[in-house]
This record gives C-alpha cells, structure tokens and sequence, in this order.
C-alpha cells in the first residue's frame, strides 16, 4: 500500500460474532463474578450485622444488670 502513497495509521473492530460455546463461557464467567463479589457483600453485611446485634446484646445485659443491681435508683 506504501507504493500507492497510502499508509495504514489505524484498524478498529466494529463487530465480532463470537462461536455460541465462545459467548457462553465468557457470560458464565462474568456471572460467577459478579456472583462472588455478591456473595463477598453479603458476607460482609452478616458479619457486620452480627457485630451490631452483640453490642445490642451487650447493652440490654448490662442495662439490665444496672436495673437489678441491689440499691439501684427505681422511679416507681
């Protein structure tokens, strides 16, 4: 083509059309991604739930422990 004066600076592809077994797996390791990161998510939503819930725990025993203790303050 340099004979003829033109010079290639740029090749880009428009479309491909992929083999069916080619599409599938590339969709099925998207899939098992995005399902490990959502996975992860909620890992990491129980784990802080779990947290939350023994602090709440953790004030109720001792409210309560506060409340019965002999000579504690009763506004009845």
């Amino acid at each position: 083509m340099a004979a003829l004066g033109i010079e290639v600076v740029d090749v880009r592809i428009k479309q491909i059309n992929l083999p069916t077994e080619v599409s599938e797996a590339i969709y099925n390791r998207m899939r098992a991604e995005r399902e490990a990161v959502a996975r992860r998510h909620r890992s990491q939503g129980q784990e802080e739930a779990e947290k939350l819930r023994a602090a709440a725990d953790y004030e109720v025993t001792k409210t309560l422990a506060e409340a019965e203790r002999p000579g504690a303050y009763h506004a009845w």
